[in-house]
């Protein structure tokens, strides 16, 4: 938000190319520097495995969950910051401004409701990335899952297991498309659901 309101500004600048050099950054590469200095040296969460106890497992998914989210969320802002740019330069959100509409409310009422519509859809699109993804992320912090289950079952040569952890991929992939439909109707009043 503080980018899209001071396009070209310093603070735009610098999440432009903060936001530039994460987009270049791979999943494996992000996991083992987060290893290498969460777990190896300051010695904060496990070098990879899944515990025994339900505390391990949350700890032991804290780094593979921030891997994830630290090589979605450039795609993320860049799309969220196009379309908060082109929400803020709108005929509506000029109307908003001329009706004495403070910039508090304006932004958060218009901007940032109609501007985040695109981030819905890039968010829904790159669950299909996520999906695959795992597999990386899985071998990196040596997790039990499903990219593993299918990794281990591709080596064996298992084709039924392949082919059940590629259906369930693609059941989830499906549901998170159908709730991005859902999110649509109820950011945007224009997208109505039939």
């Amino acid at each position: 938000m503080i980018a899209s309101t001071h396009e070209n500004g310093v603070a735009d600048w610098i999440v432009r190319i903060v936001n530039a050099l994460a987009q270049g950054m791979p999943q494996f590469w992000v996991g083992t520097m987060l290893i290498i200095y969460l777990s190896v040296n300051a010695g904060i969460f496990p070098v990879g495995g899944y515990g025994s106890t339900t505390g391990e497992h949350f700890v032991s998914l804290v780094l593979p969950s921030l891997t994830v989210s630290l090589t979605l969320i450039p795609t993320m802002v860049k799309s969220l910051r196009s379309s908060l740019i082109d929400a803020l330069n709108s005929e509506y959100v000029n109307f908003a401004k001329s009706k004495g509409l403070s910039e508090r409310r304006m932004l958060i009422r218009y901007v940032l409701k109609n501007g985040s519509v695109s981030g819905i859809s890039v968010f829904g699109i790159n669950v299909g990335a996520l999906a695959g993804g795992s597999l990386i992320v899985e071998n990196v912090f040596a997790l039990p899952g499903m990219g593993a289950t299918m990794m281990q079952g591709v080596l064996t040569r298992d084709f039924p297991v392949v082919q059940v952890c590629t259906l369930v991929f693609a059941i989830i992939v499906v549901l998170v498309y159908l709730l991005t439909d859902i999110a649509y109707s109820l950011v945007d009043p224009r997208v109505r659901l039939s």
